[in-house]
């Protein structure tokens, strides 16, 4: 980083990569492709695009150009500084462990609690969910959706096997 700005957060570098991914583009087109790709396992509030965009344009790592009229929107694309950063951080080390936030997951985290029939329908709803999921992935595009998409037959084939068992 250089001396003008602070260490981002993870969600920082999603929103900078997404942005010179994309080109010049708003924060609503940053959320739709995040939504596509990797949304499943980083998942960012539509406001925070937004904040975040504003705090990466004030730190010389975006660039942003406000609509005069219409919709008044604004436009971000990734300065020097902001390829830099980004290749930068994309060279460290990712040796921090992964997390995936699932209220499913923390559901079964808790059917000891529930009735045998609420975590039948909790599997089966996981199984369609998962099948909706793989059948919208195609075609895979890049390594983070071929990421995306083998968690989410890995998860099927769980939810699948636990629907199956539950059922009996």
């Amino acid at each position: 980083m250089t001396s003008g700005t602070r260490e981002l957060t993870a969600t920082a570098y999603v929103v900078l990569g997404m942005i010179a991914q994309l080109g010049v583009t708003t924060p609503y087109a940053v959320k739709r492709e995040l939504r596509r790709s990797i949304g499943q396992y980083w998942p960012i509030p539509h406001a925070q695009l937004y904040a975040i965009s504003g705090q990466l344009q004030e730190q010389g790592l975006l660039e942003g150009v406000q609509e005069t009229s219409g919709r008044r929107r604004k436009t971000y694309r990734v300065t020097e500084a902001g390829r830099a950063a980004l290749s930068e951080w994309l060279s460290r080390p990712g040796t921090e462990p992964g997390e995936i936030r699932s209220v499913a997951w923390l559901k079964l985290a808790f059917c000891d609690l529930a009735e045998p029939a609420a975590i039948t329908q909790l599997a089966a709803e996981q199984v369609e969910l998962h099948k909706d999921r793989i059948a919208c992935r195609h075609p895979v595009k890049d390594h983070a959706s071929q990421l995306a998409l083998e968690l989410d037959r890995a998860a099927l084939r769980f939810w699948t096997s636990l629907a199956q068992r539950t059922a009996l």
